[in-house]
C-alpha cells in the first residue's frame, strides 16, 4: 500500500510504468504483480510475498560462499535476465538488494540437491561448504530468488540501432 502523498510529483507515471512492466512478465525468478488499484489516498499493489529479505542481507549473514553457491544463485539471476532480454525489457538496476528471497516448498529444493550431487562426488567437498554446523546451500534449499525493483526498467523498441543512453 503506497500513500499517494509519499509519491513525489512527476513520479506517479514512473510507478505506473513499473507496475505495467511487472504485470506483463511471467517468470519464476521475477516478482509477480497480480493486480493494482487505487483510491483517493493510496495505490494498492497485489504481488507475490517476498518477505525473506534480500540476497545481500542473506549473504552477509551467512558468510563465505563457494563456487557452487554462486553457480546456484547466478543461474537464477541470469535466467531472469535472459527472459527479460528475450522480451525486450531492460532492468537498469541489477544489484543484490534488488534480488529478494522467496520461500518455496521443499520440493523445489530438489533442483539444488541435483546440482550438489552433480558437482560434488566426494563427501569431503561438501564438508568444506559447512559453516557453524550447517551449509549455506542447505539453508538456501527452501528459497528461490526473485528479481524486483523495475523502477528504471524500459521496454525496448525494435528499431535498428536502438540504443539506451542516460544515467541510472
Amino acid at each position: 500500500i503506497i500513500p499517494k502523498e509519499n509519491i513525489v510529483e512527476g513520479q506517479s507515471q514512473k510507478l505506473l510504468d513499473e507496475i505495467n512492466i511487472l504485470r506483463k512478465l511471467e517468470h519464476p525468478n521475477i516478482m509477480k504483480i497480480y493486480e493494482y488499484f487505487d483510491d483517493n489516498e493510496y495505490i494498492y499493489i497485489v504481488s507475490e510475498l517476498c518477505d525473506q529479505g534480500d540476497l545481500l542481507g542473506k549473504m552477509q549473514k551467512l558468510g563465505s560462499r563457494s563456487e557452487l553457491v554462486v553457480k546456484f544463485l547466478m543461474e537464477q539471476i541470469l535466467n531472469a535476465l535472459s527472459y527479460l532480454h528475450d522480451n525486450r525489457v531492460f532492468h537498469g538496476d541489477i544489484k543484490l538488494e534488488n534480488v529478494m528471497l522467496y520461500k518455496t516448498s521443499k520440493k523445489k529444493g530438489r533442483r539444488l540437491t541435483k546440482i550438489i550431487n552433480d558437482s560434488f562426488k566426494v563427501e569431503k567437498d561438501i564438508e568444506n561448504l559447512k559453516y557453524n554446523g550447517s551449509s549455506f546451500l542447505e539453508d538456501m534449499m527452501d528459497y528461490e530468488l526473485k528479481l524486483i525493483d523495475f523502477g528504471c526498467s524500459k521496454f525496448l523498441q525494435r528499431i535498428k540501432h536502438n540504443k539506451l543512453s542516460g544515467i541510472v
